[in-house]
């Protein structure tokens, strides 16, 4: 067993706009490699690159879209199906557990195949890690801005 010491950088962002408290750890592991792991209120996210070109982990971070990084660091889907959009067609409610027992109902107003073709509508927790990314990057480009100068 080989036992190696690394240097990681962590920054703990607090009095966010409508967010817990951030935590971000980043690790470059160098040519092109890097980690980063985000934790807020018990949830956590990470990820590894191992092809960032010439950039440090940060540097790629701060250059990527929130929607590559939440696909990234989370298997969260985008989007969930809109229960109360079909409740409303169908005229009663269901939900997740209930769905499949209204099957006959589905086949009517969605067709055989309605199980892959159900409305759906944003996902809150999804827009919320979007959110933390995005807070994420601000700190990292304030501390890029401040290393620069």
């Amino acid at each position: 067993m080989d036992i190696e010491n690394t240097q990681v950088t962590k920054l703990k962002l607090t009095n966010l706009d409508a967010l817990d408290p951030v935590s971000v750890f980043t690790e470059d592991f160098g040519e092109s490699q890097g980690q980063i792991t985000i934790t807020c209120y018990g949830k956590a996210w990470t990820s590894y690159w191992g092809g960032m070109g010439d950039r440090s982990i940060i540097e790629f971070f701060c250059g990527c879209d929130e929607y590559y990084l939440a696909k990234n660091l989370s298997d969260i889907s985008s989007t969930v199906i809109d229960y109360d959009v079909i409740s409303e067609k169908l005229g009663f409610e269901v939900e997740r557990e209930t769905l499949a027992m209204a099957h006959k109902d589905m086949v009517i107003h969605y067709g055989e195949d309605w199980c892959m073709d159900l409305p759906q509508t944003s996902n809150s927790d999804y827009e919320y890690l979007c959110r933390i990314i995005k807070a994420v990057q601000a700190a990292l480009n304030t501390r890029l801005s401040a290393q620069a100068a």
